[in-house]
């Protein structure tokens, strides 16, 4: 494990990836609110015993996080673009009748 992998802001990105609330995913890895608050925010640092968890029990490494991170990435922009066709597509109805 190389604790320096993990920043702020990709617990936050894995975190939202997931789909969870800040109270669901620290509930998850077993720590406050609070504090993972403070952790995606840059004032703590996410302790080992974290990443153990995060690494460990839940199979969620660095090289892992990056993947559900871009994934995640990629479906929010194919969701923008699709509503974007949509939106294009209804003023080219509209301007038909």
């Amino acid at each position: 494990m190389d604790y320096n992998e993990w920043n702020n802001e990709q617990i936050r990105k894995v975190r939202t990836a997931l789909g969870l609330t800040l109270k669901e995913f620290a509930a998850l890895i077993g720590m406050s609110a609070v504090n993972l608050y403070y952790v995606e925010q840059g004032k703590h640092k996410l302790q080992s015993e974290y990443i153990e968890i995060l690494e460990d029990k839940l199979g969620i490494t660095p090289r892992r996080a990056k993947r559900l991170v871009r994934q995640f990435e990629m479906e929010q922009v194919a969701e923008t673009h699709g509503e974007l066709a949509i939106a294009k597509l209804d003023k080219v109805k509209l301007g038909k009748r």
